[in-house]
């Protein structure tokens, strides 16, 4: 690998996209970076100095990496970040009263809620680690919502002078959590070539589903943790599962097919609706 090479990699760690985005990057750079050092070697500089030269011009891995990345999405990095260490500091908060105040420490509750946050965190200061990784931080971001639940779970069993400020912390990750979606279902992908009628059903199907999950997906673990609690491995744990599955299904048949045949994607759309009603129609009244 050249000098050149290696800087661009560099930069790519600081930079998210799909990897058709990424790889227009590295081509532009490289392109750019190649021109200046056959200047600087046309120059009589030698091909090592050249490098060198045509880098340092280019500027620092850092600088660069971080305003392609704020083209590309701007405020993603900060969000991130504020949502990883919001998260860590929530997951530990509680863990400490587990422990100390109840005898409860919830030690998986706080390995899985404080590894995601390391993992936004990290995201956050090196976008290439979420780079090509969208379902995974779809899955994670709305795994979020439970955890944050069974958090606020904890912590009611608490009448200290700290379970306000747990709560309003707990608010704020939720609309970190919601903000970082939008951010990664709505905002990202390669959408400079659609017309803006497509863009305006993309964002408004993106939209509901997302609130839509934000909804389901925090009902459906109460549901089922309930079903589990007062009723044991019985049937009635295949409601939550089956809504969460019906949902992410109609999810992506909305997305894959609402360019050629919208009404297949209202279709879908409809069947989440239909299924919230006869829930709520059944278990609700």
């Amino acid at each position: 690998m050249t000098t050149i090479d290696h800087h661009i990699q560099k930069v790519l760690q600081r930079v998210e996209g799909t990897p058709e985005e990424r790889q227009e990057l590295v081509e532009e750079m490289k392109d750019h970076l190649l021109s200046a050092k056959e200047e600087y070697i046309a120059q009589g500089l030698s091909d090592e100095e050249a490098e060198r030269k045509a880098i340092a011009d280019f500027g620092g891995d850092s600088e660069v990496g971080g305003e392609l990345q704020e083209s590309i999405s701007p405020y993603r990095k900060d969000v991130l970040i504020g949502l990883g260490l919001a998260s860590i500091i929530y997951a530990v908060s509680v863990f400490l009263h587990g422990v100390t105040q109840i005898n409860e420490p919830h030690p998986i509750w706080l390995t899985i809620l404080f590894s995601i946050g390391v993992f936004m965190t990290l995201s956050g200061f090196y976008p290439s680690i979420a780079a090509g990784r969208k379902l995974l931080m779809t899955v994670l971001l709305f795994f979020y919502f439970p955890l944050i639940f069974w958090g606020l779970l904890i912590i009611d069993t608490s009448d200290k002078w700290y379970k306000g400020p747990l709560e309003i912390l707990a608010g704020i990750l939720a609309v970190l959590v919601i903000i970082s979606l939008f951010m990664t279902l709505v905002r990202s992908g390669k959408t400079a070539a659609m017309d803006k009628s497509t863009k305006k059903k993309r964002t408004f199907l993106h939209t509901v589903n997302i609130l839509l999950g934000v909804v389901m997906v925090p009902y459906s673990f109460v549901f089922g943790m309930g079903a589990l609690l007062f009723g044991g491995y019985t049937p009635m744990l295949l409601i939550p599962l089956g809504l969460i599955l019906l949902w992410s299904l109609s999810y992506w048949a909305q997305m894959k097919f609402y360019q050629k045949r919208l009404s297949i994607s209202i279709v879908f759309l409809s069947a989440d609706f239909i299924a919230i009603f006869l829930i709520v129609l059944r278990y609700m009244t």
